[in-house]
C-alpha cells in the first residue's frame, strides 16, 4: 500500500524529504529561499493589476505599503490560495490565510527582508459544484448544507468560475445560515460581514476577495485574481512552454511518478498522456475550457470533437491569451514566474503536488519555493475536553494507533 508523501514529509520522513529541495524546518533553507526570491522583481504591468484589484477588494494603508515594497524590489512573497467558495469556502481557507501571514512574519523576522503574504484566488478553475456549497454544524450537532443553485444557466459545466455571478440564490443560502447560527456568540456581526460581500449581483471572486480583504485588513494580506487580460498576457510565455514542450514535460512527470511509486508514495495528480498542462477556451475567455491533447495534425480537445492546428493554437495564444488557463500543476509555475515567491503554504494535497513538480521547476528554470504546511486545528467541545482530561489524553493523542492507546489505558 502506498503512503501520502505530504504526510510522511510533515512527520520528518527522510524518504519523503528528498522530493522537496528545501526544508521549511531548516533556518538556513528559509533564509536562502528569501534571499533568492528577493533578487527577482515583479513587472510593472503585474503590479498595476495587483494595485487595482486590492483597491477594489479593500484598500488600506498597510496594503498600499506592501505593494509599494514590491514596486521597490528586494522583497519576497509567501503564497497561499484556494477556490473562491461560498461564504469563504471550507474552514481551512481561513487557516491558509492565517498561516501565510504567520509564515511571512517569521521569514521577515529571520531574514531582515520584507516578506509579503498574498492569497491567490483560484478563479481559473471550473469545478462549480465544489465552490457552490458549504457546511456548518447545527444546534443539534447535525451538519447542515448551504448552497446556491448549482445549475449552469449557460448549459456549460466547464466555464471558469471567474465569469460567474452569485445570483438570487445566495440570499436564500444566507437566510438559512442565519437561522442555523442564530444565538451563537458574535454571529450577528459575522452575518453582517457576509451580507456585505455575498449579494446576488456580485461575482463569486469579488465576494470571496472582499470577505478576506475585510477579515485580514489589519494583517496586510494581499489578494490576487489571475483571470484578467493583463495577467493573461504575462502568462502567455508559460502557456507557450507548456504547449511547445508537452512531450518533455510529460516525460519529466512520468519519471517523477516512477520515483514516488518506487519510494512507496502516492502520485497526487495522475499523468494524462498526450495532454498539455494548459486548458484552452475555444469559444472565448468566458466559454468552456478543455484540456489540449496532442493529435497527429495539431491539437484535440478532451471532451469536445473540435480539432485545431498548431498554427491556430499559436495564433490564439498570441492574440487572445485569456483564452488559456492553467491546470493544477501549471498554476504554481505561473505563480512563481510572476512573483518573487519564497514559500507557499498549502494543505496535504498541495504539498503532494510540489513533490511531483520539483523537476518541472528545473525544466522551467525557476527556483522552487519552500513548501510549508498550513495550520491544522482541532476544535474540541467542552464535554469532550473534560473526558480527555479524565483519561490524561489530548486531542492529538486520538490520532495515535489503537495499540498505543490501548497500552495507555
Amino acid at each position: 500500500m502506498s503512503n501520502s508523501v505530504a504526510s510522511s514529509y510533515l512527520f520528518g520522513d527522510a524518504a519523503a524529504a528528498r522530493f522537496f529541495p528545501r526544508s521549511f524546518r531548516d533556518p538556513s533553507d528559509r533564509r536562502q529561499a528569501v534571499s533568492e526570491a528577493a533578487k527577482r522583481r515583479c513587472s510593472p504591468q503585474l503590479l498595476a493589476v495587483l494595485r487595482r484589484q486590492n483597491e477594489r477588494f479593500g484598500a488600506n494603508a498597510l496594503r498600499h505599503q506592501r505593494i509599494e515594497a514590491l514596486e521597490r524590489g528586494s522583497c519576497a512573497v509567501v503564497f497561499t490560495g484556494q477556490q473562491v467558495g461560498l461564504f469563504g469556502g471550507p474552514l481551512y481557507s481561513f487557516h491558509k490565510a492565517l498561516s501565510a501571514i504567520a509564515v511571512a512574519r517569521q521569514l521577515e523576522a529571520e531574514s531582515g527582508t520584507a516578506v509579503i503574504p498574498i492569497f491567490w484566488l483560484q478563479t481559473e478553475d471550473h469545478d462549480f459544484a465544489e465552490i457552490a456549497c458549504c457546511y456548518a454544524p447545527g444546534p443539534d450537532r447535525s451538519v447542515t448544507r448551504f448552497a446556491v443553485d448549482e445549475s449552469d444557466p449557460a448549459g456549460s459545466e466547464r466555464r471558469s468560475v471567474a465569469s460567474r455571478v452569485l445570483g438570487a440564490g445566495v440570499d436564500a443560502a444566507l437566510a438559512a445560515l442565519d437561522a442555523c447560527c442564530e444565538g451563537l456568540a458574535d454571529w450577528s456581526a459575522t452575518g453582517e460581514i457576509l451580507r456585505r460581500h455575498y449579494c446576488p449581483e456580485a461575482r463569486w471572486a469579488d465576494a470571496f476577495a472582499g470577505l478576506f480583504a475585510e477579515l485580514f485588513a489589519d494583517d496586510g494580506l494581499l489578494l490576487f485574481d489571475p483571470r484578467v487580460p493583463d495577467v493573461a498576457a504575462l502568462a502567455s510565455d508559460v502557456h507557450r512552454r507548456a504547449i511547445d514542450e508537452r512531450a518533455a514535460i510529460e516525460a519529466t512527470l512520468a519519471a517523477r511518478a516512477e520515483q514516488l511509486a518506487a519510494a512507496g508514495f502516492d502520485v497526487q495528480i495522475p499523468i494524462r498522456p498526450g495532454c498539455a498542462l494548459s486548458f484552452f477556451h475555444p469559444d472565448g475567455p468566458t466559454g468552456p475550457r478543455f484540456r489540449l491533447t496532442a493529435a497527429p495534425d495539431g491539437w484535440a480537445l478532451a471532451g469536445d470533437p473540435r480539432r485545431f492546428t498548431t498554427a491556430a493554437i499559436d495564433s490564439a495564444l498570441r492574440e487572445r491569451p485569456l483564452s488559456f488557463s492553467t491546470s493544477a500543476l501549471l498554476r504554481p509555475l505561473l505563480q512563481d514566474q510572476l512573483f518573487p515567491t519564497a514559500a507557499i503554504v498549502g494543505g496535504p494535497g498541495e504539498l503532494a503536488y510540489f513533490a511531483e513538480l520539483a523537476p518541472l521547476y528545473e525544466l522551467f528554470e525557476l527556483p522552487m519555493p519552500l513548501c510549508t504546511p498550513r495550520g491544522r486545528f482541532a476544535i474540541v467541545e467542552p464535554r469532550l475536553a473534560s473526558q480527555l482530561d479524565e483519561w490524561a489524553l489530548c486531542a492529538e493523542d486520538l490520532a495515535r494507533p489503537d495499540e498505543e492507546l490501548a497500552r495507555h489505558f
